[in-house]
């Protein structure tokens, strides 16, 4: 008696028994040294990118008092962020910004004093679409945009420089925008926006 076709011919029952049996005895081969050269590959892909970007960009925003670096180069200091107003905040940058910087979903930068590299503040970018009222029962338009996910000063750093005013103004005006209309050079993004709850106190805090 025939069986179904193998490679197009019909064969006897036994001869694709036979053939069943070393398909399924044949030894499977190891991947693993295959799996961790794709992966070291993809980690040296990221390093050089992250590296592009620094030489590019980065250090040209850097002054006598600040630095600002790409997550992926150093994540030291992470674990003395403190962000008592912004629980939340924290926990990004210390549970999730690593893992959403590999996987492309955000782009987590690091302020750091230029003396001591202690952690200032982190700010995330990633793009985005927003809609625009225009007007009541009118519709509205979606605009492209870049959104500033996250964005936080590091308490125990304000306390020991609390002669500092404004500082999370003067990081969006010196290192955010300024980066950010870089990337506008190069991606259609019209707008910079921020999500935020409606709290009176929230709302004019982003503001200004």
């Amino acid at each position: 008696m025939k069986v179904k076709p193998y490679k197009g011919k019909f064969v006897f029952r036994g001869t694709a028994n036979k053939i069943n049996d070393l398909l399924l005895s044949a030894k499977r081969p190891d991947r693993s040294a295959l799996e961790k050269e794709a992966k070291e590959f993809e980690r040296m892909i990221k390093e050089r990118r992250s590296i592009k970007v620094n030489d590019m960009i980065l250090n040209d925003l850097c002054n006598e008092l600040f630095t600002i670096e790409y997550l992926s180069n150093k994540t030291d200091g992470l674990k003395d962020f403190k962000c008592s107003k912004g629980i939340g905040l924290e926990h990004y940058l210390k549970e999730v910004s690593l893992q959403d910087e590999l996987s492309n979903i955000a782009r987590t930068y690091i302020i750091r004093n230029k003396d001591t590299m202690q952690i200032v503040a982190y700010f995330s970018l990633r793009t985005g679409l927003i809609t625009i009222s225009r007007g009541f029962m009118k519709g509205f338009d979606a605009t492209t945009g870049i959104e500033l996910a996250n964005f936080a000063v590091n308490d125990n750093y304000k306390e020991v420089n609390d002669d500092i005013p404004k500082l999370g103004s003067y990081i969006f005006w010196e290192f955010i925008l300024p980066l950010v209309q870089h990337i506008q050079c190069y991606v259609g993004a019209k707008l910079l926006y921020i999500y935020a709850l409606p709290y009176e106190k929230l709302l004019a805090h982003y503001s200004t």
